[in-house]
């Protein structure tokens, strides 16, 4: 009687919805609408709890890819800058602009 009651039980909207937007990218939007579905689906006894919860994994997951993500370009950028700022780089790059008014063009 209860597998009957589970299979005709309609899947939660929000689940799907939590799922959907966890694939796509948008973590924070899949996290929120899995914890909504969670509750939803056991206050009215709703299908999707799968849904939900993966939506909730995968939002987490994304979350912290970003965060990783985000870390490196900055790490990435702060580098470059120090390079750049670097005074042996400065002097190259002016040596190699001097020697850029040193080179002829022939046609």
């Amino acid at each position: 009687m209860a597998e009957q009651q589970m299979q005709s039980a309609k899947t939660n909207g929000m689940a799907i919805a939590a799922f959907v937007l966890s694939l796509v990218g948008l973590g924070v939007l899949g996290v929120i609408f899995g914890f909504v579905a969670l509750n939803q689906i056991k206050k009215e006894n709703q299908g999707g709890k799968g849904l939900a919860i993966a939506g909730i994994v995968i939002g987490f997951i994304s979350i912290a890819l970003l965060i990783v993500w985000l870390i490196f370009v900055w790490w990435a950028v702060d580098t470059a800058t120090d390079i750049i700022q670097s005074p042996y780089y400065s002097n190259e790059l002016i040596n190699s602009l001097e020697n850029l008014d040193n080179i002829q063009l022939n046609f």
